[in-house]
């Protein structure tokens, strides 16, 4: 990132203090993140009605 122009030693670690903030941080493992995000975009509507009336059965 330092190789960006007007991206300096200073705006990386404000970055870094802003993402520490909110919990995350550069090199982190998302996978459990991708997992939800791909369940939440690819069901249908109709799928986690379905899932979610057998679950409560």
């Amino acid at each position: 990132m330092l190789k960006y122009k007007n991206f300096g030693r200073k705006s990386l670690t404000e970055l870094v203090e802003k993402l520490d903030e909110m919990g995350i941080n550069f090199g982190m493992d998302v996978d459990k993140y991708l997992k939800l995000e791909s369940i939440i975009i690819y069901e249908t509507p109709e799928k986690r009605t379905k899932a979610w009336s057998q679950s409560s059965s």
